[in-house]
């Protein structure tokens, strides 16, 4: 499914290489785990996957499903089926939650949907995750916890249902209880729609409960 490699990577507001040499493949349905120290680009692995443009790939290959990812932009990558959550949510005030889900719904499962039925289709995710139903009024990661922020990314892939799923440090944020939900909602992801798993933690006990059939270290 992913293959990565000989990537190299570095910022394109400076010189220093931030990956280099990077090579791994994760086929469909497996679960990697992926720890490090803070600063050894671990995030910038999958920042560069999902083709943040911040990152300059200066070489190396990154294919999916047999199709180079290197010159897709990120939305176009996100249509194959690839998804990332992110370490740091950004705010985006003005933006409501219903319409946001609307829309990236529309894209994912290419067919219209009323603002009242994807509000039936998401209270079964909101349950899922442990949001309440009023949390639909606000606006897309305004003012949000950082557990909330990590349990709405949770919600986004449960609606899209991607076949390629990037986890950066969504742990962090969450109390114990939920990151036996994460775990939970990721594994049956894995299961149920035999998506494969990138999980970025610097936690090992959350890696044993994961049971990844690969790990790499940076």
């Amino acid at each position: 499914m992913l293959v990565v490699k000989n990537l190299k990577v570095k910022l394109n507001s400076a010189d220093k290489i931030i990956l280099d040499d990077v090579s791994f493949e994760l086929h469909g349905g497996e679960i990697m785990s992926v720890s490090g120290k803070n600063g050894s680009g671990k995030s910038t692995l999958v920042q560069s996957i999902m083709g943040n443009p911040n990152f300059e790939i200066v070489s190396g290959e990154i294919t999916f499903n047999g199709l180079e990812l290197n010159d897709l932009t990120p939305d176009a990558r996100s249509k194959l089926g690839i998804f990332l959550a992110f370490q740091s949510p950004i705010d985006i005030p003005g933006v409501d939650i219903v319409s946001f889900l609307k829309v990236i719904f529309e894209i994912h499962h290419k067919e219209k949907i009323s603002v009242y039925k994807i509000r039936q289709v998401v209270r079964e995710y909101l349950e899922i995750v442990e949001l309440e139903e009023n949390f639909l009024n606000r606006n897309l990661n305004e003012g949000f916890s950082g557990g909330e922020r990590k349990k709405f990314e949770l919600l986004q892939l449960l609606l899209i249902k991607p076949s390629l799923i990037m986890l950066d440090e969504v742990d962090s944020g969450l109390d114990k209880a939920g990151v036996d939900m994460a775990i939970k909602v990721i594994k049956d992801m894995n299961v149920k729609h035999k998506s494969s798993i990138l999980w970025i933690t610097h936690y090992e006990s959350l890696v044993e409960k994961l049971n990844p059939n690969k790990t790499i270290y940076f």
